[in-house]
């Protein structure tokens, strides 16, 4: 075993089914989800650009809620 810890974890040695969640689903980066981070970009591993939003929307995200309205006839 290496005596340097920082020698256990090498990046190069990640195999390629660490990039995908599901088979064919590429992972995402935070931005994709949370306001004010990096998007997802070309390559899984470097991050895209980060979208500009107002100051209090940082580390944000948006909750959509609907409601569906049921109308059955009762026999």
């Amino acid at each position: 075993m290496p005596s340097d810890a920082q020698a256990l974890i090498d990046p190069g040695d990640l195999p390629d089914f660490w990039l995908y969640g599901y088979p064919g689903q590429d992972l995402v980066w935070p931005g994709e989800f949370v306001l004010g981070y990096p998007v997802s970009g070309v390559d899984p591993l470097i991050p895209g650009p980060t979208l500009s939003c107002e100051p209090w929307m940082r580390n944000g995200s948006f909750l959509v809620y609907r409601v569906h309205a049921v109308l059955a006839a009762t026999i």
